[in-house]
């Protein structure tokens, strides 16, 4: 029963994961366009969801739960918290993965942004 357990929540982290670089490039198509108002504000909150359900997901998997107040310190402070969390589950061994991820989310952000405003907007 707990392989099969753990076979979901290994498939729940990939599908997290899928969909916080699809998140990303979204949100970087969409901030060609110079959003304004609270649009920015959502997509930010909505990434801290995604980015602390990810880490939720992942402390069950290593059969460490996070305790609910340092699951809140994940929402509101996630682009410096989530790079310091998976340093310290994976230690300096799995560094290179480290530096993938947040390379690999900078890279979904930035180049559909870029793409939308030179191919699309001509700026």
């Amino acid at each position: 029963m707990r392989e099969m357990e753990d076979r979901l929540l290994l498939a729940k982290r990939r599908r997290l994961v899928g969909f916080i670089y699809a998140f990303a490039v979204l949100w970087g198509i969409r901030a060609a366009f110079q959003p304004q108002g609270v649009e920015p504000l959502i997509a930010s909150m909505a990434t801290g969801v995604f980015m602390t359900w990810f880490c939720r997901t992942d402390s069950r998997i290593r059969g460490k739960p996070l305790a609910w107040s340092l699951q809140w310190v994940i929402y509101l402070t996630w682009p410096v918290f989530v790079p310091v969390y998976l340093l310290a589950t994976r230690r300096l061994k799995r560094l290179h993965w480290v530096i993938l991820a947040v390379a690999g989310y900078v890279l979904a952000l930035c180049v559909p942004l870029f793409i939308v405003q030179f191919i699309v907007l001509g700026v």
